[in-house]
């Protein structure tokens, strides 16, 4: 429960900054804005995940605990781009 409350909370801290800096005029952070905004929606999305057994592709059902990991690491590091593009917390 404890992953998924911070899971939770890196996800809402992704989509605040993109928030935040949609329209920015600088050219890095129109850039990682974009990036974070294709990985927000490919998660909002569903994430493929590959069936064990038959290996056919399917969104619904449990995700593995190394597709968590995996897309926490990628919030991450979008978080952490923006931020080194000169993303502001609030406003542009």
């Amino acid at each position: 429960m404890r992953q998924g409350i911070l899971d939770y909370r890196y996800f809402r801290t992704l989509d605040r900054l993109i928030g935040a800096n949609t329209g920015s005029r600088r050219p890095t952070v129109r850039k990682a804005v974009k990036t974070a905004e294709q990985l927000r929606d490919y998660i909002l999305g569903g994430v493929k995940v590959r069936n064990a057994h038959s290996g056919e592709d399917y969104i619904a059902g449990i995700w593995s605990a190394n597709t968590c990991q995996r897309l926490r690491w990628r919030i991450a590091m979008a978080i952490t781009d923006m931020v080194k593009a000169g993303a502001k917390a609030e406003g542009k």
